[in-house]
């Protein structure tokens, strides 16, 4: 019954609905995908993890529970992370790739070996 104030709108419960659209006011991240981003090293994220508890760039539950969340401002943060991490496994994959083809380079010269 008590309306926070800032807000045009404020409920002291649940709310349900079928669609929600949040006007983005900052911008969105597809700036991970350019040429110029600089993608952190996993062992640096693995890092900031270990320190923190929490993703990089990514508020901590204790810090949600305190200032509650701007739904707009988590979807911008967890695009970016997604997008990180394609990018990651985009990197990853060329790794296996290059590894498998220097596999199958040395399974054929240890077959030419065997058969000579």
């Amino acid at each position: 019954t008590t309306i926070a104030s800032g807000f045009l709108v404020s409920v002291a419960g649940q709310v349900i609905c079928t669609a929600l659209k949040v006007q983005a006011v900052a911008s969105w991240p597809d700036y991970v995908l350019s040429e110029e981003y600089e993608l952190p090293p996993l062992n640096e994220v693995e890092k900031s993890i270990k320190e923190n508890k929490h993703l990089p760039g990514i508020p901590s539950a204790s810090v949600l529970e305190k200032e509650g969340m701007d739904l707009g401002d988590m979807q911008g943060k967890m695009m970016k992370k997604i997008e990180e991490l394609t990018l990651y496994v985009i990197d990853l994959q060329k790794q296996v790739d290059t590894q498998n083809k220097k596999i199958d380079s040395q399974n054929r010269q240890i077959e030419e070996l065997l058969n000579n």
